[in-house]
C-alpha cells in the first residue's frame, strides 16, 4: 500500500508540474514569434538624438534612421521628419521631446510638431493631458 502511494503521488506530481509547465509555454511561444519591427524612419539635421536606454542618449544617423515602439526622441537644436510605415509624416522642430508608446500613439512631451496623416489612418496624439484621437463617423437610420 505504501507502495502505491508514493507512485500516485509521483504520477500526481508529474500531471500537475506537466500542467504548470504547459500553461506558460504558449506564452512564451507567443513572445518569440512577436518581432519588433520599425514602425517608421526618421530623417534628421542637426543635434538628434534617442535615449538608448535609461538617461543615455546617443545622436541619430542623419540619413536613415529606424524608429522602434517604445523609442524616445528629443531634437536639441536640430529637427527630424518621420516617415511612419503607413504613410504617415510627422515634422519635430527643435528643441522637443517625444516617443512612440505605442505603435499607433505619439507622446509629445515638450516642443512642437506638425503632422500629415492618412485619412484612414488611426493615429492617437497625447499632448500633456489631452488626447487628440480620429472621430467616428455620425451615422443615422431610419426610423
Amino acid at each position: 500500500m505504501n507502495k502505491g502511494f508514493i507512485y500516485k503521488s509521483f504520477i500526481y506530481f508529474l500531471s500537475i508540474s506537466f500542467l504548470l509547465l504547459m500553461n506558460g509555454f504558449p506564452k512564451m511561444l507567443a513572445e518569440a514569434k512577436e518581432k519588433n519591427y520599425p514602425i517608421g524612419e526618421i530623417v534628421s539635421k542637426g543635434e538628434v538624438k534617442f535615449e538608448a536606454k535609461e538617461n543615455v542618449w546617443k545622436k541619430v544617423e542623419s540619413s536613415y534612421f529606424p524608429v522602434f515602439q517604445g523609442m524616445k526622441i528629443k531634437t536639441e537644436k536640430g529637427m527630424a521628419a518621420i516617415a511612419l510605415s503607413d504613410k504617415s509624416q510627422i515634422e519635430v522642430g527643435q528643441h522637443s521631446l517625444f516617443a512612440f508608446d505605442q505603435k499607433d500613439r505619439l507622446h509629445l512631451y515638450q516642443g512642437s510638431i506638425h503632422f500629415r496623416i492618412q485619412s484612414n489612418g488611426d493615429m492617437n496624439f497625447k499632448v500633456g493631458n489631452l488626447l487628440i484621437i480620429k472621430s467616428h463617423p455620425l451615422q443615422a437610420a431610419k426610423g
